[in-house]
């Protein structure tokens, strides 16, 4: 029987087979019709229909004033004009430079009111004092520049942008290089893997203009009289590298900051606004410029929040907060000429490092916890608590060495060092009557002279 069911399936799987020829045969024909190869899909222009803008000489200037997708011809010295809506203007990889003897003088101006305007792919030069190298005036929506490279043949300080828009922007992939009034600005927006590299009479490298948007993935570097960043209240800032400025970035209320560098900022590597949070950043370098912002990494208002930041090497001191509420937490300030952190409570400062800070590693005032933090060689204190009223500063599993003195409790009563560890500071802990040491390892003697209500050294 076995040999009988085989046959069986082998004529099935025949059957099977020459029914699925047929139907491949219902196809067509193998070889194609004679004549000649006729195309059934639609043209590039019937997908997009486009219109050539040919300058008719070296010198033109290009109005377009009907919506569509136009692409340029070749490269011109003058001026684009986009005065309607719903327009795609692609530079199909070709120059446009400015010319003075245009009444606005932008190399490529959108007019006001238009919304939904594209431009791409191309090279703006800007040769003689303009508006801007690309300017949206009063755009209602929807402008988008990407793939473009600005280039001023500007000197000193000229009040112009590389891109200026009134309204809100995108601005993708974007390179600028020379000196501007501002490099990149929106009222608002989205600006990503953007480069603005300018020289020091530049203001500003990219702003939103202080309307919130969002900066990711940017590289400034070089600006010389205002911020590298200049991000409105509650805008969000990723991932970007900065290199001098003043200061490096500024950031409106609630805004958020996100793995980004900062470098030899002048004033402050960063200046931020209430309810402001850092994360995952690296201040350096920061250097002074005069009294009131005196080379601070992050000099902020109040509520302000750093996780997992890196500070180092400033001229005036780690971070200073003006006011209360500021909460640092996995952070590492070192080498800084001034304070590590100067804050006034309250104040939570966790699993922090603080070392060759020349004032000290933290001040405080009141109502401040520090935390499992590491204090060492911050010259004439680690921690110092300066409050007059309300006490509430306490010092607890921390490890506190080599400073002149450790913990300083000056003023009111109140205040609290538990669990702490002492080693090699001139002195260990410096409090008025009334605060507490609890179980401060190696500092027995401090305990008993200056803290008389509990002493439980070990």
């Amino acid at each position: 029987m076995e040999p009988i069911d085989r046959r069986m399936m082998l004529s099935a799987a025949g059957l099977l087979g020459a029914a699925a020829l047929a139907k491949v045969a219902e196809a067509g024909p193998i070889n194609p019709p004679a004549g000649p190869i006729i195309g059934t899909g639609k043209t590039l222009n019937e997908v997009e229909p486009r219109t050539a803008l040919d300058p008719d000489a070296f010198f033109s200037n290009i109005v377009i004033s009907a919506p569509g997708s136009y692409y340029l011809t070749k490269s011109f010295e003058g001026q684009i004009r986009i005065t309607s809506t719903n327009v795609t203007l692609d530079l199909n990889g070709f120059t446009v430079t400015s010319n003075s003897t245009i009444s606005n003088q932008a190399a490529i101006l959108v007019t006001i009111g238009q919304k939904n305007v594209l431009i791409r792919n191309g090279r703006v030069v800007m040769r003689s004092v303009a508006s801007a190298g690309i300017d949206c005036q009063m755009l209602q929506a929807g402008c988008v520049i990407e793939d473009m490279q600005i280039v001023s043949e500007l000197s000193g300080v000229q009040t112009v942008y590389g891109i200026r828009c009134d309204g809100p922007l995108v601005v993708r992939r974007v390179t600028l290089q020379g000196a501007f009034g501002i490099g990149i600005g929106g009222v608002g927006g989205d600006f990503s893997d953007c480069v603005v590299l300018a020289t020091a009479a530049s203001a500003y490298g990219i702003t939103t203009l202080g309307v919130a948007g969002t900066i990711s993935r940017c590289t400034v570097l070089d600006v010389g009289q205002g911020p590298c960043l200049d991000a409105g209240p509650g805008s969000l800032v990723t991932d970007c590298l900065v290199r001098g400025g003043r200061p490096g970035i500024a950031l409106g209320g609630r805004c958020r900051v996100v793995r980004c560098a900062v470098f030899n900022a002048a004033g402050a590597g960063v200046s931020a606004g209430s309810k402001s949070t850092l994360s995952d950043c690296v201040i350096q370098g920061t250097t002074s410029i005069d009294l009131n912002a005196s080379g601070r990494g992050v000099l902020a208002i109040d509520r302000l929040r750093l996780e997992r930041c890196q500070i180092a090497n400033t001229d005036g001191g780690g971070v200073r907060a003006t006011s209360f509420d500021l909460t640092a937490i996995d952070c590492t300030i070192t080498e800084n000429n001034g304070w590590g952190i100067d804050c006034i409570g309250p104040a939570q400062i966790e699993r922090s490092h603080f070392a060759n800070n020349t004032s000290g590693g933290i001040t405080t005032d009141q109502l401040t916890r520090v935390g499992q933090c590491h204090l060492d060689f911050n010259g004439p204190f680690g921690v110092r608590a300066t409050a007059t009223s309300g006490g509430g500063v306490d010092v607890v599993d921390c490890t506190i060495t080599r400073n002149d003195v450790g913990v300083s409790l000056a003023g009111t009563s109140g205040s609290m060092v538990r669990r702490c560890t002492f080693y090699s500071n001139n002195s260990h802990i410096s409090s008025a009557a009334g605060n507490f040491a609890l179980v401060a390892v190696g500092a027995a003697s401090a305990n008993a002279a200056t803290n008389p209500n509990v002493n439980l050294a070990l």
